[in-house]
């Protein structure tokens, strides 16, 4: 996603740019963005004692009305996770972290690293060549971050599995 594009969002469930920077005029970016002291919702909610029904609600609908502003604005996250969700002062959740897909791939390839933990919350048209973020893939990443919220992050479908290279590959 272009930064200009990030830069017009505007909604308190998705995390606000103030700028960004390099140090050579290129990618990769540094992104300037408030601090979230409470940090990732994963981490948020280990740390909770218990986790009551009606704060699980709460949380799932604000991840779910981030994604529909996203989505209202022809952004698509790309990479919705617990992990890529924030909670700030007042215990709500923001979205981070998305639309970074095309510039996560540059770096990505450029450094030689694989990114393999994100598997789990792709939808499996994503893992064949030549598959392309829709909405409804970011919909299946909102269903895995469900299951992730329900259990605190100590459960993920798939968690102990990756696609093997083949299904990487687009090859059955």
């Amino acid at each position: 996603m272009k930064m200009k594009i990030w830069k017009t969002l505007c909604h308190p469930h998705v995390l606000e740019l103030y700028g960004a920077s390099s140090t050579s005029g290129n990618p990769p970016w540094f992104f300037v963005s408030p601090y979230l002291s409470h940090g990732s919702l994963v981490s948020y909610l280990q740390h909770l004692p218990t986790l009551p029904f009606d704060y699980i609600l709460q949380v799932l609908h604000q991840i779910a009305e981030g994604m529909e502003y996203l989505h209202s604005k022809d952004v698509l996250h790309g990479d919705l996770k617990a992990s890529n969700v924030l909670v700030n002062d007042t215990k709500e959740c923001v979205l981070a972290d998305f639309g970074m897909s095309e510039m996560k791939s540059e770096v990505l390839r450029i450094s030689g690293i694989t990114l393999q933990g994100t598997y789990r919350w792709m939808a499996p048209e994503l893992m064949r060549v030549g598959g392309e973020l829709t909405k409804e893939t970011d919909v299946y990443a909102f269903a895995i971050t469900v299951i992730e919220v329900l259990t605190k992050g100590e459960t993920i479908p798939w968690g102990s599995q990756l696609p093997n290279a083949d299904m990487a590959n687009g090859q059955d």
